[in-house]
């Protein structure tokens, strides 16, 4: 285990962070084992991916309370998080129409488990682009 110097709760809402991505999953499950043809719009479809909007906000609470208490590296793992929940999301609305994008919503789940097993390690994960963007919006 790596020797990090924030606390185990820290570093336990870090993963949870990393995690909430996995809430990402959910819309495209629920439409695959309701077995939707997504050729049409559908309202119940559509209302589906709009109730999954709230993935988001899990883990920017988690980032705006590291910002609080001052903890910029477990925030920072918060921030990303964040940030790639909005990608998934967005990246759920468009698969109703480009089917394609529900393969890269589950790639993007596994790496988003990697992060949170990296981070409850104690390790400093940085997504690969997001990290950038990121660093920009704290470094403000």
């Amino acid at each position: 285990m790596c020797k990090d110097p924030h606390t185990l709760a820290d570093r336990i809402l870090a993963t949870i962070a990393h995690l909430c991505v996995l809430y990402g999953l959910t819309p495209t499950l629920i439409i695959f084992f309701l077995d939707k043809t997504r050729n049409e719009i559908d309202v119940l479809l559509v209302l589906i991916w709009t109730l999954f909007f709230i993935g988001p906000v899990f883990p920017y609470i988690i980032w705006r309370r590291f910002e609080t208490a001052g903890n910029s590296v477990d925030g920072f793992q918060a921030l990303q998080a964040t940030l790639l929940m909005i990608i998934v999301t967005a990246m759920g609305l468009s698969s109703i129409f480009i089917h394609q994008l529900d393969i890269v919503i589950f790639m993007v789940c596994l790496y988003a488990t990697w992060a949170a097993i990296d981070t409850a390690f104690g390790h400093k994960f940085k997504y690969i682009f997001i990290n950038r963007i990121a660093a920009g919006i704290v470094d403000k």
